[in-house]
């Protein structure tokens, strides 16, 4: 039920440096692609970065690998749980759709030119 990762980004600055954004989300991309891809190398990060035994790093590992989306999409579901927990615990009444919050336009993008490894 996880959301996953995201980025948030203000309209405003997609709109004036489009290139400067994607350049972010292929490198969060590879890094991601990296993470799932190099358990013991991603292991040893968490162990030395965060002061964590092995076996709680790997823990932590198998965690990370849930959040991680396989192409960087946005669970939808999980942010409209968020939502709708939010709205409930301040009493809003109206309905908030979490996709209304969600622009996969430049990810698309990306994805149809393929992510370098």
């Amino acid at each position: 039920m996880f959301p996953g990762t995201a980025l948030v980004v203000h309209a405003d600055r997609i709109k004036k440096q489009p290139a400067l954004i994607k350049r972010f989300m292929r490198a969060s991309l590879r890094a991601m692609n990296f993470i799932r891809e190099n358990r013991a190398d991603t292991t040893q990060m968490i162990v030395r970065e965060f002061g964590m035994d092995q076996e709680v790093a790997a823990l932590a590992y198998k965690q990370l690998l849930e959040l991680l989306s396989p192409d960087g999409k946005n669970r939808v579901e999980g942010y409209q749980f968020l939502i709708d927990a939010a709205r409930a615990t301040q009493k809003v009444d109206r309905p908030i759709s979490a996709s209304q919050f969600i622009d996969e336009t430049l990810l698309d993008e990306i994805l149809r030119e393929g992510v370098p490894r």
